[in-house]
């Protein structure tokens, strides 16, 4: 197991946080995936974090139990654009089901260490802002009133359209 693993699963014991971790292959070697479950003041949040040492990768994802349906996603990704134009590290989107994902992609640089303090760092922006925006953000979903589509004029390359 890489040291990046391992950190990750020392923060994790210390807090006494019940997850799975998985190693799987790939033509390029071998990643590790954590997969655990917390719950957030609004709704519970599934994590999903892959250390990809031979791609020099960290992924952390959370996945807050928030789908919307699709006459909602217009509204869900005009909410969505709003906090990303404002985010600084952890970005989100809305997923081909319709679910909520907050992401904070790390490029490690081939430095194989990271400190305990550091991921914990790390790990509490992500969840910090899956936990504190999803509220917002589901709430200008259901708010979102679409613009009334406005009659097309007949522009100066009008003619190019049949």
């Amino acid at each position: 197991m890489d040291p990046i693993t391992e950190t990750i699963k020392s923060y994790f014991d210390s807090k006494e946080w019940k997850y799975r971790l998985e190693e799987k292959s790939y033509s390029k070697g071998t990643y590790y995936v954590f997969d655990l479950t917390l719950r957030g003041n609004n709704e519970t949040i599934d994590i999903i974090i892959i250390v990809d040492s031979n791609r020099d990768l960290l992924l952390l994802n959370c996945f807050p139990r928030v789908r919307f349906s699709p006459e909602n996603r217009l509204g869900a990704i005009t909410a969505v654009n709003e906090y990303n134009s404002d985010a600084n590290l952890i970005s989100t989107c809305i997923n081909k089901h319709g679910d909520l994902v907050f992401s904070f992609h790390i490029y490690t640089g081939g430095i194989n260490i990271i400190s305990e303090e550091t991921f914990g760092f790390e790990f509490e922006l992500l969840f910090d802002a899956a936990n504190e925006e999803t509220a917002h953000i589901y709430k200008r979903a259901l708010e979102f009133e679409p613009p009334v589509p406005q009659k097309k004029k007949r522009g100066i390359f009008s003619f190019f359209k049949k």
